[in-house]
């Protein structure tokens, strides 16, 4: 029959003297209240040696500790000291159970844990997610330690991982009891980690993926070179599918819901993505009223400027939109106050929704004060005179204060982004001023190098520009900056073309809108046949008559040279060998309505020049007469106001000889072909032939047409571009050219680089549909202009 034995756990105190005193006392009274005061059978066989309750340290180790040995004789001495080795291994508490059996006894011992922690460490484990778990833990040197301690800290380290997008990572401890307590090892097997290689739209009969994609693009899958998946962030994907459902709500479906399923693969490596979508119906706008307060402007105006229409879909981004026309056009008329704000209400059983604008213009403002702040090195004059429709003591007309920081900001003279326009209260209510602040940025380019391109080939390049050049800072050169004038100093030697240049221009001579400019030159460029050089300059004046509208003028004096002919070179080129004099002067007009001089996205482009050279002014006789226009439309703007673009380009030019003069000289004609005419044909190889070689025509005619698209959800550092170009040369304006046309076809990608310059990089790929026999084609051509 079963009994219990009590051991002397005085003896224990030394042992347990680590231990704080009132712990120590509370373990020392709980061993004593677990113990019996009954007797034991003497020298019965030991059946077995059996361990209870030791859920850290093994029972094999615990075994090894005691003096008990399966088979010896059972002594009530020999159990007592048994049970001061389990106390000094750590043990808080034992209970000792004796069963009797046929042919012997079995020693039960019921243990409670209270084990000392010597170190914890592991192995697999990357630092910082050990130091972080180890750190919320509290786990540390010298504290007990628990089983729920230690599952405890498996759980967090799989948390972790988890996070680490480690879904099948495995955690193991190891126990080693020391001297001093035990060394717990927690062994990390990391796994392979997660990466997502497809992502789904479930339910989306409303929107295509496509269309989801585009305008509500996730960031769980990442993507490098748009051909692998990402590493999958589960925070990601939940702000994913909550940026679909709120794409769904803004475009009327107001009902709609988004659930996210995942989908991982047995070996962990490859996770599978799909977004649930719950439409729901799509609320359509039943009435949109407009209520004024204050200062009334026709409605008919109003109503012109938003795109919300009754009948069609609710869309409420479409209607925050319409909200910020309306305002701007308050604020544009001086009503700088004016609140507008939108009341729906909704029939939710028919899905109908009725908006009611309210709009209370509230006093006009005028302008006190129009300052700038940060333009340390920029002169405060090259700023304002951007604002020339701002003028202080007038309304407060918050459009021409936004259009003069957009030119500002054309001028690429400040940081991007850096040009912020903001208000100032006054002691007047009724007046406010403006603070324009701006970050100044780099201007000046002094550059080694070289390159090369699909019509020069190969260069080499020393290069002084400076966009915002100040003349009456020359002492400072070559940090000569603040006055917005452009000066570029160019050595190019190349093995097709070499040219040294040193220009300047001054757009407001004398605080005046008449620009002033001068351009000293040296040009060699080796063609197939010939070599040209041009030697000589320029100088232009023009003057601003309005804001879009320029007039001026452009005298040059030059000296051309035709030299090295091959001996089969055709009779034109012949005739221009040597030295040619050439004086011009050349009236221009120039009206630009375009929204932005690099990239722009509408409006239009007109100009034109007539020159004429020779006659009193000496040399070669001929007159010359060029044109061309672009327009531009956005044909759709995405929800991050980037727009798809419909670009044309039309050009023309005329050039006859008269007077002396027998017939206009190779190197005034017209070609076309390469990046800037016609792409899909060798740089001057579209032209009139003489004996079979290409000798340049007396008019041309250049038409381009592009479809141009935004690729990137960030800035505009990326454009796709499809386009078709056509275009003619002919010797002669009055001979039949409508059979000699050249066209072609093709896309290419447009390349911003910020910091660089504000022209993207272009790059074409194009095949001819229109040829002629003998025609050299050229797939590939790029540049670093705008082509528009």
């Amino acid at each position: 029959m079963p009994t219990a034995e009590t051991g002397n756990a005085t003896s224990l105190f030394g042992s347990l003297a680590f231990l704080g005193g009132r712990r120590r006392w509370a373990l020392l009274a709980a061993m004593f209240l677990s113990t019996s005061l009954a007797g034991a059978p003497e020298g019965l066989p030991i059946l077995s040696v059996e361990f209870r309750g030791n859920d850290i340290l093994a029972g094999s180790y615990l075994a090894g500790r005691v003096r008990l040995a399966k088979g010896a004789p059972f002594s009530e001495s020999d159990l007592d000291a048994a049970v001061k080795d389990l106390y000094a291994v750590g043990i808080a508490q034992v209970r000792r159970e004796i069963v009797e059996e046929p042919g012997g006894v079995r020693v039960i011992l019921h243990v409670t844990e209270s084990v000392v922690l010597d170190a914890a460490q592991q192995t697999g484990c990357p630092e910082k997610v050990w130091l972080s778990v180890m750190e919320e833990s509290g786990l540390a040197s010298g504290r007990m330690v628990f089983r729920t301690d230690l599952a405890e800290v498996k759980r967090k380290l799989l948390k972790e991982l988890m996070d680490r997008r480690y879904y099948k990572a495995s955690v193991r401890e190891e126990i080693q009891p020391t001297s001093r307590g035990v060394v717990v090892t927690f062994h990390v097997d990391l796994g392979p980690k997660g990466r997502v290689v497809s992502l789904r739209y479930e339910g989306n009969e409303g929107l295509s993926a496509g269309k989801i994609k585009k305008r509500a693009p996730v960031d769980t899958r990442a993507r490098f070179l748009f051909f692998f998946g990402g590493v999958f962030d589960p925070d990601a994907w939940e702000a994913d599918l909550a940026k679909i459902a709120q794409f769904y709500q803004e475009e009327g479906w107001l009902d709609a819901r988004v659930e996210g399923k995942i989908d991982i693969s047995d070996d962990g490596q490859k996770i599978r993505l799909t977004a649930k979508i719950t439409e729901g119906n799509r609320y359509t706008l039943e009435a949109l009223a407009i209520e004024q307060k204050g200062v009334v402007l026709p409605e008919e105006t109003l109503r012109e400027k938003m795109k919300s229409r009754v009948g069609e879909p609710y869309v409420p981004r479409q209607i925050d939109a319409d909200l910020d026309k309306v305002r701007t056009l308050f604020w544009n008329e001086g009503h700088f106050r004016a609140k507008v704000l939108s009341q729906p209400t909704f029939d939710f059983e028919k899905k109908h929704a009725s908006v009611t604008i309210l709009v209370d213009s509230g006093q006009k403002i005028f302008l006190r004060n129009f300052d700038f702040r940060g333009n340390d090195l920029t002169r405060d004059k090259v700023l304002r005179r951007e604002f020339y429709d701002v003028e202080p003591g007038g309304l407060l007309k918050w459009g021409n204060i936004h259009e003069g920081a957009k030119r500002l900001g054309y001028l690429n003279f400040f940081e991007p982004g850096s040009i912020r326009p903001r208000v100032q209260d006054t002691e007047d209510p009724n007046k406010k001023d403006v603070v324009i602040d701006v970050e100044e940025g780099k201007t000046g380019n002094f550059s080694f190098g070289g390159g090369v391109t699909s019509d020069d080939s190969v260069f080499a390049s020393i290069l002084y520009h400076q966009r915002n050049f100040d003349l009456l800072r020359l002492g400072e050169f070559p940090f000569t900056r603040g006055g917005g004038q452009d000066l570029t100093i160019s050595l190019q030697p190349g093995t097709r073309l070499t040219q040294y240049q040193l220009s300047f221009h001054e757009p407001w001579l004398f605080d005046y809108p008449v620009g002033f400019g001068f351009d000293l030159y040296l040009r060699r460029r080796l063609f197939d046949l010939y070599t040209e050089e041009r030697r000589g300059g320029s100088v232009t004046l023009s003057r601003r008559i309005t804001r879009h509208f320029t007039v001026g003028t452009t005298v040059k004096p030059e000296r051309i040279g035709i030299s090295a002919i091959e001996p089969e070179a055709p009779p034109t080129i012949q005739n221009a060998r040597g030295t040619t004099r050439i004086n011009s002067v050349t009236p221009f007009f120039t009206w630009d309505r375009r929204d932005n001089p690099y990239v722009p996205t509408e409006g239009m482009r007109l100009e034109g020049a007539y020159e004429v050279t020779g006659g009193r002014l000496g040399g070669v006789d001929f007159q010359k007469v060029t044109s061309e226009w672009t327009g531009h439309m956005p044909v759709h703007e995405d929800r991050f106001e980037r727009r798809h673009v419909f670009s044309a380009r039309l050009s023309g030019g005329w050039v006859e000889e008269y007077s002396r003069t027998e017939e206009v000289p190779i190197f005034e004609r017209f070609f076309a072909g390469g990046a800037t005419t016609i792409r899909g044909f060798d740089f001057r190889t579209v032209s009139p032939r003489e004996n079979g070689e290409e000798v340049g025509g007396n008019f041309r005619i250049l038409s381009n047409v592009e479809y141009s698209f935004p690729l990137m959800a960030e800035e505009e550092i990326l454009r796709g571009a499809v386009f078709v170009d056509r275009g003619v040369v002919s010797p002669r304006i009055h001979q039949h050219w409508e059979n000699d046309f050249r066209s072609s076809w093709g896309v290419g990608l447009r390349i911003r680089i910020p910091g660089l310059t504000p022209l993207p990089v272009q790059l074409d790929f194009a095949w001819p549909l229109e040829s002629k026999e003998g025609d050299r084609r050229q797939v590939f051509s790029f540049l670093l202009s705008g082509f528009f």
